[in-house]
């Protein structure tokens, strides 16, 4: 089974990759035009994954393809739309910017498991440093107990 994070997209995510405002994408979602995964009634979590990015990729398509056929519906002549290669260079940008959302997504939460990450090795540092004094600590006090042992356990008057 696909992981929801790295095969869906938040609402501002596909908002973004589309040119439209988050209210649209649930729109979208509601009427059927778009797909996403199954959330529980009720509001979604903020940033939970609700657009399937092929979803997003296919309407992407399909948006350059109704673009591209009322160019040459309304045109009558030279001053047609932007050629194929320029249409292939917006899709391919418009792919890029979706990978690279999800690029800085992915960065985000990478950053926040390593401030993590930190945080637990201060906190076992700081514990290490507790268990070396108390270490140094019984030392001490062992030393103390051998050194009057020592005194107890020897005669007052050597042997002659």
């Amino acid at each position: 089974m696909p992981d929801v994070a790295e095969t869906a997209l938040t609402l501002a995510e596909a908002a973004a990759a589309l040119g439209v405002k988050p209210q649209r994408i649930s729109q979208m979602l509601r009427s059927g035009a778009l797909r996403g995964p199954a959330v529980r009634p009720g509001r979604a979590p903020k940033g939970a994954g609700r657009v399937w990015r092929d979803e997003i990729e296919r309407e992407i398509s399909e948006r350059e393809t109704r673009s591209r056929a009322r160019r040459r519906r309304s045109s009558d002549g030279p001053q047609a739309g932007p050629s194929a290669r320029e249409a292939a260079a917006v899709e391919a940008a418009l792919r890029m910017k979706i990978g690279l959302d999800e690029a800085r997504r992915r960065l985000k939460e990478e950053r926040q498991t390593q401030k993590r990450l930190v945080r637990m090795l201060a906190d076992a540092v700081a514990e290490i440093g507790r268990a070396q004094a108390t270490a140094d600590s019984l030392d001490g006090i062992a030393e103390t107990y051998s050194e009057a042992l020592t005194q107890l356990l020897t005669p007052d008057h050597p042997a002659e």
